[in-house]
């Protein structure tokens, strides 16, 4: 059974047309696949890039707070909003 479906794969005729029916039946699937895996290309370094710059952003923050605190007592401290009359 198995020589027979081998020997009627063997030919290129059958294996062209097998490889048609292959591509009209699941080519939605196929495409579907490809572009979730063009998707998860982009998305894996843009997360992994955007997670550091937000763990940057957060240290570079908690470096200025303290710089604020420590400046806080200087003639040139700089107030956030409005300055009181």
């Amino acid at each position: 059974m198995f020589n027979k479906i081998n020997q009627l794969f063997a030919n290129k005729l059958y294996r062209s047309i097998a490889l048609v029916l292959v591509i009209l039946i699941a080519g939605p699937e196929l495409m579907m696949g490809y572009e979730l895996m063009a998707l998860l290309e982009f998305l894996g370094p843009s997360t992994f890039v955007l997670i550091h710059l937000a763990g940057i952003k957060l240290y570079l923050e908690r470096l200025k707070n303290a710089f604020m605190r420590f400046e806080k007592h200087s003639l040139c401290y700089k107030t956030k909003g409005f300055a009181h009359y």
